[in-house]
C-alpha cells in the first residue's frame, strides 16, 4: 500500500543509520552497525534486532556475528556459529555443526539415518520387512494375494496376449476345434480361422417364388425389401425385421373375386330404408317412395334460396320488399316509393303541381316550370359589377371601385375605403411607410467597421453597400466567438494577462491543458490537468479535438512543511500521489510510494 516513506540521501545525518527513527524494529534494545562496501567489508552485528535481509545486495556479503535475532528472507553466504530458531526457506551452502529441531526440505547428500527403519507391505499386496538406514537401496519382494485383483482394478486396454500363459491362450495355429476346453481363450485370428473353415463363400442360401439367392455373411448384407409397386414396406431394429402392408397397398384388382360378402363385417347398404347387399341394386322408385314429407329441409339443399334483384328470399318464405330490381317491359299496379328512371310517360294519376313549388328570386332570371318540360335557370348580372362567363359567375373586370371597398379593409399604414380610394400613410413613426425619395447614409466606425459606397442615397435607389473589417480592428468590450477561432501570427504570442483561464464558463469538472502541435495538424505533445486523479501530467500524440486525456507521466509536486512540521502526517490527501515529495522543516525528505 502506498504511503509516505523517508528518503536517505548522501549527506544525511548519520543518526538515520543509528535507527533513531525506528527504521529497524528492535527487540531487546539491540543496535545495528553498517558494513563498508568494496574490499573493506566489515561485519554486521545483530543483537536482539529483527532484520529483513531480502533487500541486501549480494555484493555486500556481510558477515553476521553473534546473531540472536530472527532473520526473514534469503541468506546467501557462510553462517558460522550456533543458529537457534526456525529456518523457513532454501539454504544454499554447507552446514557444519549440530542441528537441533525439525528440518523440512531436501538435502543434496546424506551419509546414513541415525536409526535404521524397516520397509514392508501389507494388504492385497504383501512384502517381508527389509531394514533401511540410508546407506544403500533396498528391494521388496511383492506378492499379490489370490482373488485380490477385480475388474475395477484393471485399467482399460492394459492386458495383452503376452500376459497369458501358453495353455490359457488358443492361437489360429492351434485351432479352436482341437481345444474344446473351458480354461483357454481363443484369439481373434483363431475365431476367424474357425468361422472360415465351417462357413463357405455362400454362407446363406435361399429361394423365393421367382428365384433363388445366396449371401456371403463375411462381406455381404442380407436385405429384406418391400416392393414399392406392391404396397409392402419393411423396417428393422436390432435383430427384428418387420414387414408391413402400406395403406392403400391392396387394390380392387388384387381382391377381385376373392372376398365374399360373408367375410365382411358390413356386407349391405341401406338407402332410404331399403337394404341391399353389396353387389346388388336398388331402383330410384324405391328410394323416392321411402322419402316422407318434410324429410328434406333447406339445410340439406345445396341451393336453398332465390335472389330477386339484390334481395335473397329463402325457399318457402316470402318477401314484402325487393331491392335492386330492374323491370323492363313490365306492367305494375298499385303504388310505390323511391325513384325511377325514364320519362314517366306511362305513369297515370300524377298531378302536375311541381311549378307552384319552384320560384325565382333575386339574382335569378324569371322562369316557369310545371314538370311538363325542361326549364333553364339563369343568373341575372347587374351592369358592370358581375359578369357571366363560360366558367360561371365572376366579378367583372374593373368592377370593384372605391364604392365597393369597405372601410374595414384599411388598417395600420393604410387609409381609405367606404367610397374613398385607399392610400399609404407616410411618416417616421411605427405603422407608417417611408417614401421612396427618403435618403439614408450608412457609415462605419474607425478601426471597427469599414463601409464602401455607403454615402447618402434615396431608399428607392438601387445600390450595393459593402461592409467589412479594417486590417487593424479595435473592439471595446468582450469578444465572444461561437465556433473555432484561428489566430495566425508569425511572431510569438504576447499576453498581457498574468493568468489564463481555460474552460471559461464550464459548469462541470473535466480535463484541460495546452497542446504543442508537432508534425500532424491538431496533434502534438500535451501538458494538461487530469481531473479524475487531480494531477498535472504530460503525454504525446494527443489530438487537440479530444475532451479528455490519459497522461503518459505525471508531474511530481513538492510539499514543504511549515515551521516545526518535520513529517508528512498533515499533508492534504490530494497530494498523497505516487512520486510526490515532502520536505520537512528540518529538511528531512519523504516520497509517496
Amino acid at each position: 500500500m502506498a504511503s509516505w516513506k523517508k528518503v536517505i540521501v548522501s549527506g544525511s545525518n548519520i543518526s538515520e543509520l543509528n535507527n533513531d527513527s525506528g527504521y529497524i524494529a528492535s527487540v531487546g534494545g539491540g543496535i545495528i552497525s553498517a558494513s563498508a562496501e568494496g574490499s573493506a567489508q566489515g561485519t554486521l552485528a545483530l543483537n536482539g534486532v529483527d532484520v529483513d535481509v531480502n533487500g541486501m545486495q549480494t555484493t555486500d556479503s556481510p558477515t553476521f556475528v553473534a546473531v540472536t535475532a530472527n532473520l526473514t528472507g534469503n541468506v546467501t553466504g557462510n553462517v558460522t556459529g550456533n543458529l537457534t530458531g526456525d529456518v523457513t526457506g532454501a539454504v544454499t551452502g554447507d552446514v557444519t555443526g549440530d542441528v537441533t529441531g525439525d528440518l523440512t526440505g531436501n538435502a543434496d547428500t546424506a551419509t546414513a539415518l541415525a536409526s535404521a527403519q524397516n520397509f514392508s507391505a501389507t494388504g492385497d499386496v504383501t512384502a517381508t520387512a527389509v531394514s533401511f538406514d540410508g546407506t544403500g537401496a533396498v528391494a521388496l519382494a511383492m506378492n499379490i494375494a489370490a482373488d485380490a485383483v477385480g475388474a475395477a482394478e484393471i485399467a482399460d486396454a492394459s492386458i495383452s496376449t503376452a500376459m497369458f500363459s501358453g495353455s490359457a491362450l488358443v492361437t489360429s495355429t492351434e485351432g479352436i476345434g482341437s481345444n474344446n476346453v473351458d480354461t483357454a481363450v481363443p484369439t481373434a485370428a483363431a475365431v476367424k480361422a474357425y468361422a472360415d473353415s465351417v462357413v463357405g463363400a455362400s454362407d446363406l442360401d435361399g429361394s423365393t417364388d421367382s428365384g433363388t439367392f445366396t449371401v456371403d455373411l463375411d462381406s455381404q448384407t442380407f436385405n429384406i425389401r418391400g416392393k414399392a409397386s406392391g404396397g409392402i414396406a419393411t423396417s428393422g431394429s436390432g435383430q427384428v425385421a418387420e414387414i408391413e402392408i402400406l395403406a392403400g397397398g391392396v387394390t380392387n384388382a388384387m381382391l377381385a373375386g376373392s372376398i365374399a360378402n360373408g367375410k365382411l363385417a358390413n356386407s349391405a347398404i341401406t338407402i332410404a330404408g331399403s337394404s341391399t347387399a353389396l353387389g346388388g341394386s336398388i331402383s330410384g322408385d324405391d328410394i323416392i317412395s321411402d322419402v316422407s314429407a318434410a324429410q328434406i329441409t333447406n339445410a340439406q339443399l345445396a341451393n336453398d334460396s332465390v335472389t330477386i334483384g339484390t334481395t335473397e328470399v329463402d325457399l318457402g318464405a316470402s318477401a314484402t320488399t325487393v331491392a335492386g330490381l330492374t323491370l323492363t317491359g313490365a306492367v305494375a299496379t298499385g303504388s310505390f316509393t323511391g325513384s325511377f328512371t325514364g320519362d314517366g310517360s306511362g305513369l297515370t294519376g300524377v298531378t302536375a303541381t311541381v311549378g307552384s313549388s319552384l320560384t325565382d328570386g333575386n339574382g335569378i332570371a324569371d322562369f316557369t316550370f310545371d314538370g311538363s318540360s325542361a326549364a333553364s335557370v339563369a343568373v341575372q348580372a347587374d351592369g358592370s359589377t358581375l359578369s357571366v362567363g363560360a366558367s360561371g359567375v365572376k366579378v367583372a373586370d374593373a368592377g370593384i371601385t372605391a364604392t365597393q371597398i369597405a372601410s374595414a379593409v384599411a388598417g395600420t399604414g393604410l387609409s381609405g375605403g367606404a367610397g374613398t380610394a385607399l392610400s399609404v400613410d407616410y411618416g417616421s413613426t411605427a405603422g407608417t411607410a417611408a417614401q421612396g425619395n427618403t435618403t439614408i447614409t450608412v457609415a462605419g466606425t474607425s478601426n471597427e467597421i469599414e463601409i464602401t459606397n455607403g454615402e447618402s442615397a434615396a431608399i428607392g435607389t438601387s445600390r450595393t453597400i459593402t461592409v467589412g473589417l479594417p486590417d487593424d480592428v479595435t473592439i471595446a468590450g468582450n469578444l465572444v466567438v461561437q465556433g473555432t477561432a484561428s489566430f495566425q501570427e508569425q511572431t510569438n504570442l504576447a499576453v498581457a494577462d498574468r493568468f489564463i483561464l481555460l474552460a471559461s464558463g464550464s459548469t462541470s469538472a473535466g480535463d484541460g491543458g495546452i497542446v504543442v502541435q508537432q508534425t500532424t495538424q491538431d496533434v502534438g505533445d500535451v501538458f494538461a490537468y487530469e481531473n479524475a486523479v487531480a494531477r498535472w501530467g504530460i503525454g504525446e500524440s494527443f489530438n487537440a479535438s479530444a475532451s479528455a486525456y490519459t497522461p503518459d507521466a505525471f508531474m511530481a509536486a513538492v510539499v514543504e512543511g511549515g515551521v516545526g512540521v518535520d513529517t508528512p502526517a498533515a499533508v492534504a490527501a490530494k497530494y498523497d500521489k505516487k512520486g510526490n515529495i515532502f520536505v520537512g522543516a528540518n529538511e528531512d525528505i519523504y516520497i509517496y510510494s
